[in-house]
């Protein structure tokens, strides 16, 4: 008999879970998923940064290719926008955006910067609709008869420097000539 009473004592100390394991395993659930949803939020931020980096780079290229492609003599090219902007792409050496040591100074107002060495860039999404508009700026350096050093920068119109959500403008430089 007391063999019997020995085995549902220990069954009984060992039947089940009680309230306060239940509390903590829930807490523990809790802050692994607050943590788990900070990595979704900051997973969907980079993926918006890069995406708007890819963008800027892309503006930059173009702008590079288009002035790299004419000859210096000719005076400016026409590119042309989803939102049916069209847009002279000026290529004087000498003139252009100001630049601050070697990338172009945003701080600079647009209005400021010299015509045709400038453009508000609409990127659509797959039609007409306007998606967002990039500052797109740039500056032409002179080095030689037939060579010359293009500095491009592109960046998100409204966006800061101080959001980490948004991407820093993207600067390019290339030297396009012979």
């Amino acid at each position: 008999m007391r063999r019997l009473w020995t085995r549902q004592r220990a069954r009984h100390s060992q039947s089940g879970i009680s309230m306060i394991e239940l509390l903590i395993a829930g807490v523990i659930m809790v802050v692994g998923f607050l943590a788990l949803i900070g990595l979704v939020v900051t997973a969907i931020a980079n993926n918006t940064r890069n995406r708007l980096d890819t963008t800027a780079t892309m503006l930059d290229l173009m702008v590079v290719e288009a002035i790299s492609s004419q000859a210096p003599s000719v005076g400016t090219i026409s590119l042309t926008d989803c939102a049916g902007n069209t847009w002279n792409l000026a290529q004087q050496a000498g003139t252009g955006a100001t630049l601050a040591g070697t990338q172009i100074d945003f701080s600079q107002a647009q209005s400021s910067v010299p015509t045709d060495y400038y453009m508000n860039w609409a990127v659509c999404n797959g039609g007409t609709t306007v998606n967002a508009l990039y500052d797109v700026r740039w500056n032409v350096q002179a080095l030689g008869t037939y060579s010359r050093l293009v500095t491009v920068a592109a960046k998100l119109k409204g966006s800061s420097s101080g959001n980490k959500y948004y991407a820093l403008p993207i600067n390019l430089r290339a030297t396009v000539g012979k």
